[in-house]
């Protein structure tokens, strides 16, 4: 089976603003694209729409350039929700939010790179070749990506600060099974909960590093928001062939033991599997 390869928002973002040298971002293009298969992880792709919706008209282009770089014209794949991608990959089930199955996320592309400017894409006036579509034009909702995202990051930071004042309990191994279940749709069993502590081991011991810091340490979880999208981006490795490239060092530290630290890698690390061929 081949690799597949996701990166994470600051990777896009550093080639984007010529941190990778084009060469290098080459490199790696050409061979994921003849010995891999890319995938466009949901977390990336909404963060970077909640750059396109947070700045102007003027930076528009320069903030679309983002998403070309995520979404470059050799095949790929869009990940769905993380809760329908456990329970795709790892119970065999059909997605639940079609509204996020990886074709819509192709036509959100569509109508995202065919835009002129940022007020033809919000106000719903983007011309698309879309056949047996009655609709002549089509728009994105970016103030709702962002409240969507802010949401999520927002809550994040509540748990884990009821959890430093003692308002809740630090989850079980068990508890956090069962809670990324129900958000999958799959029955609770024990067998269930088993396999789920095994596939997401990396999300488990990243988030049982957060509860040491809520319970041992000052920390702000506001000002630090990112936490909660590296914690999803973790959840992609259920795929046993996902490799996660990342410039947040972080991610090695703080899922330490993890029998899938192995596939989170740096760009440099990822730049040198590239340069020899292969993968290990």
């Amino acid at each position: 089976m081949r690799n597949k390869v996701i990166y994470d928002t600051q990777i896009v973002s550093n080639a984007a603003a010529g941190r990778v040298p084009k060469g290098d971002w080459e490199t790696v293009s050409k061979f994921i694209s003849a010995k891999c298969r890319y995938c466009v992880s949901l977390n990336t792709l909404y963060e970077l729409l909640a750059g396109l919706a947070g700045g102007d008209d003027a930076h528009f282009e320069e903030n679309r350039y983002r998403l070309r770089l995520l979404c470059p014209p050799f095949r790929k794949v869009f990940l769905p929700l993380v809760g329908d991608f456990v329970r795709q990959c790892v119970f065999k089930k059909p997605l639940r939010r079609d509204d996020f199955s990886p074709q819509k996320i192709q036509g959100w592309m569509d109508i995202i790179l065919s835009a002129k400017n940022k007020n033809e894409l919000t106000a719903g006036l983007v011309e698309v070749n879309r056949p047996s579509r009655n609709a002549k034009t089509w728009g994105i909702d970016l103030d709702l990506i962002l409240r969507q995202l802010k949401s999520g990051k927002e809550q994040h930071a509540q748990v884990l600060e009821s959890l430093r004042r003692g308002v809740v309990r630090r989850s079980t191994p068990e508890t956090w099974a069962g809670g990324v279940l129900r958000t999958a749709g799959i029955s609770i069993t024990p067998e269930n909960a088993k396999k789920v502590l095994t596939v997401l081991d990396a999300v488990y011991r990243y988030d049982t590093f957060l509860w040491d810091l809520a319970e041992k340490q000052k920390y702000d979880f506001s000002q630090h928001d990112s936490d909660w999208l590296d914690s999803q981006q973790l959840y992609y490795l259920a795929d046993p062939n996902v490799i996660l490239v990342t410039s947040d060092r972080n991610l090695k530290h703080r899922t330490n033991a993890s029998t899938q630290q192995n596939r989170i890698v740096t760009f440099d690390e990822f730049l040198g599997w590239a340069k020899r061929g292969h993968h290990s």
